[in-house]
């Protein structure tokens, strides 16, 4: 599977999640490909290849708010550098007022404003969105802005209202690091000092911008202290989907300490855990590809080792084989699009690269000890 093959499915996923998650319609617009999970701009005189050059005139800075006046909706729009398009959020309607700098005022005569989702605050959008793509393309530096990480995030648009205690957040993810038991204390003490909203007024939505921020924030800190990335960031999606199916304050907050007591648990694991750079480059490299054809030889060539010897040594070290845990991995991807997603049992079986989705089933029944269908219909929680 190619760059762009690959690229094509996350998207589509990433689409797929973030309609499904806020009923708001997403597109992804380039010279290349369309994408999108409803029509967004024109009607049925127009076509949707002429979005691309509408939007590369009308806008030109990589993340702004389109609002038409005349209709009162509003599109949040990506640019995403190193597939050369945008991710358009929209169309939706909301009272909350932007600053200038951030929104383009256009006309948009002619095109298509139906279903309408009501949004509190713009920021709402904006984060849920970084998250998304952040999570979908962490092995892509390019995708997204890189000065924008934590510091963006929190103040969003409301730079000049809030105060946010730095100096005692960079001293709390120290101490996560170090899986130290004052990493609480200190915690407790900025949410005490701090004024920041998250982007919205309304306290469920506040809450909810505030865990995604925070996942997004301590599953980059365990990456870069040796947590393999494909744990971190496939337990930090699911908590996404948690977040945002949650109704109440009372979830939110149950979920506010699960989310830290797994993230500082996982960091506590991985200090005493044995494995080697050598197995988590392997780890990794699976993770970064299970929407590939990836095998034993493709890990072998990344490794520039022969395939013979890639797996006797991960199998010494992990204790299963080398292909068994390219297919677990899979399935555990697979997994969790069964349960988080509606996507149809056949497209998670193409989008992972399995020949069939009679040879899916099998292997999924071989690891999961039930079919698909049956995994989809219980939905188990997820570990």
């Amino acid at each position: 599977m190619t760059f762009l093959d690959t690229n094509h499915v996350k998207l589509n996923e990433l689409i797929r999640m973030f309609t499904n998650i806020t009923n708001i319609a997403v597109g992804y617009y380039s010279k290349k490909f369309v994408i999108s999970s409803a029509q967004q701009f024109w009607n049925e005189n127009k076509n949707e290849k002429e979005i691309f050059p509408f939007l590369y005139k009308n806008v030109e800075t990589v993340e702004c708010f389109l609002h038409d006046k005349e209709t009162a909706i509003y599109y949040f729009s990506l640019w995403v550098p190193t597939l050369e398009g945008f991710i358009i959020v929209g169309p939706y309607q909301s009272l909350d007022t932007l600053p200038e700098k951030c929104r383009v005022i256009l006309q948009l005569t002619g095109m298509l404003h139906t279903d309408r989702t009501y949004v509190s605050e713009h920021q709402s959008v904006r984060t849920m969105m970084n998250s998304l793509v952040r999570h979908y393309f962490y092995y892509y530096p390019g995708i997204v802005q890189s000065d924008d990480w934590i510091t963006k995030e929190l103040n969003g648009f409301h730079a000049d209202y809030v105060y946010y205690p730095y100096t005692l957040e960079k001293e709390f993810l120290d101490y996560f690091r170090e899986t130290d038991p004052a990493t609480f204390e200190v915690l407790s003490e900025i949410e005490s000092q701090s004024n920041i909203k998250f982007g919205s007024g309304d306290p469920q939505r506040h809450l909810k911008n505030k865990l995604i921020t925070i996942g997004t924030i301590l599953s980059r800190t365990i990456i870069e202290s040796g947590v393999p990335a494909s744990e971190a960031l496939t337990m930090n999606i699911n908590y996404l989907f948690e977040i945002e199916k949650a109704d109440n304050l009372r979830q939110l907050n149950e979920l506010n300490s699960k989310i830290l007591d797994s993230f500082f648990t996982m960091i506590q694991k991985e200090r005493h855990e044995t494995f080697t750079p050598f197995v988590r480059k392997i780890r990794d490299f699976i993770y970064a590809h299970l929407n590939e054809r990836v095998d034993v030889q493709s890990v072998a060539d990344h490794m520039n080792l022969s395939a013979g010897y890639v797996s006797t040594v991960f199998k010494q070290e992990c204790g299963l084989s080398l292909k068994r845990y390219i297919l677990e991995e899979k399935i555990k991807e697979a997994k969790r699009m069964l349960h988080y997603s509606d996507i149809s049992i056949s497209d998670i079986a193409v989008s992972l690269c399995f020949n069939d989705q009679t040879y899916f089933t099998k292997v999924f029944k071989k690891i999961a000890k039930q079919t698909p269908l049956q995994y989809r219909k219980n939905r188990p929680p997820l570990p």
